[in-house]
């Protein structure tokens, strides 16, 4: 298998485990605990997590112990869950956080470690194509995994012990994966900096790249008030635990159909069709506050992934095609800092503001969704 196929195989392999517990985690958590404010605090921490994680990450990434963080972050990952469910501490809700706050903090501290060593394993002309690829495997599992895992949940032919176990075995599957990366040379060869200066400055110097960041993070605060919505909209609005498994799935379509566009529609930095597209689906989000119905819920989260598919292609591969070698790793890491400051602030509050009767949030979702893309409009025609 050839490095870029290992690579591919260790990201989706991991990524197949975390999909299955995130797709089991937020219905659980409302079934079990009844509560919104306990699932904001949920992924409150998982913004914490990311936080810190992507931090270090950067830090991590341009120095020569890449290889090593990222067998150590699927070693620890993989020995909390056998803990957890060892122990028969699943259904404690401290550890519950633990156990997310862990979890997570592999994926976000890998996900900067990733994207750089894909720098080294995979040539600069066939990046974007790497990039494709993945995106539609990463798709296709959010396609297949959700509906089945919550169907199987809700017929009790599935538990979050189960989910628990499979999601420990997919991290010691990618850890054995990665150990092929670890003897080579041209991975990772710096010394460990913690000065972020030199990447700040190059953002600040691309302004549409600025630009675009900043709104991410912001439209990324709005969208956790949406993430929350959904699992109590399914739990509790229509009592129907399994369907929060096929609007994932829906998830993953509008995001399949996001990347076979970028075969046929260009995506231009300004990015604004997706801007617009925003901007119409929050039309949806309006109607929805108003009126319960699963089939608007179905079309904004198409309309929503389409756009966001699009959008982080786009990102990563004017990251990864243009930023200086020796600070990528720092780049990936402020972006997500960025990104993850804002879910990690959109999920304390809505977490608040969600009651498990009461959808008006979606109001303010709406509209921030509006004034964020309207603002990317107005500003990028300045650029």
């Amino acid at each position: 298998m050839s490095g870029k196929n290992r690579l591919i195989f260790s990201k989706t392999i991991s990524f197949a485990g975390t999909t299955l517990f995130n797709s089991i985690l937020s219905i659980w958590i409302i079934e079990v605990f009844n509560s919104s404010k306990i699932l904001g605090n949920i992924n409150g921490y998982v913004g914490i997590a990311a936080i810190i994680c992507n931090l270090l990450g950067g830090i991590f990434a341009d120095s020569r112990y890449l290889m090593n963080l990222l067998l150590i972050s699927d070693g620890v990952a993989c020995l909390i869950c056998f803990f957890v469910v060892g122990m028969g501490l699943v259904d404690d809700l401290l550890w519950i956080y633990i156990l997310v706050f862990i979890l997570n903090a592999n994926s976000y501290l890998s996900s900067p470690l990733f994207k750089t060593l894909v720098h080294y394993v995979v040539r600069k002309d066939e990046i974007v194509k790497y990039n494709t690829n993945l995106s539609f495997l990463v798709q296709l599992i959010t396609v297949l995994f959700p509906p089945v895992s919550t169907t199987l949940y809700a017929v009790k032919l599935l538990s979050m012990n189960n989910v628990v176990v499979l999601n420990g075995l997919s991290y010691l599957l990618s850890f054995l994966v990665l150990l092929s990366f670890l003897r080579k040379k041209d991975s990772g060869k710096g010394k460990i900096s913690f000065n972020y200066l030199t990447a700040i400055n190059y953002l600040k110097s691309d302004s549409e790249m600025f630009v675009l960041v900043v709104t991410g993070g912001l439209l990324n605060a709005f969208l956790a008030g949406f993430n929350i919505y959904v699992p109590i909209f399914t739990t509790k609005i229509i009592n129907n635990v399994a369907i929060y498994g096929y609007i994932m799935t829906l998830e993953a379509f509008g995001g399949i159909l996001g990347i076979i566009s970028m075969k046929y529609v260009k995506m231009l930095n300004s990015i604004l069709l997706e801007r617009y597209l925003f901007i119409i689906s929050s039309c949806l989000l309006i109607l929805l506050s108003y009126y319960g119905n699963l089939l608007v819920i179905a079309l904004f989260t198409i309309i929503l992934t389409f756009c966001l598919a699009r959008y982080n292609i786009t990102v990563q591969s004017v990251i990864q095609q243009d930023v200086p070698q020796k600070i990528i790793g720092r780049i990936f890491s402020l972006f997500f800092l960025i990104v993850n400051i804002g879910s990690t602030m959109g999920s304390f509050i809505f977490g608040y503001l969600f009651s498990l009767n009461n959808n008006k949030p979606l109001l303010l979702v709406a509209t921030g969704f509006v004034v964020i893309d309207l603002l990317w409009i107005f500003i990028s025609r300045k650029i």
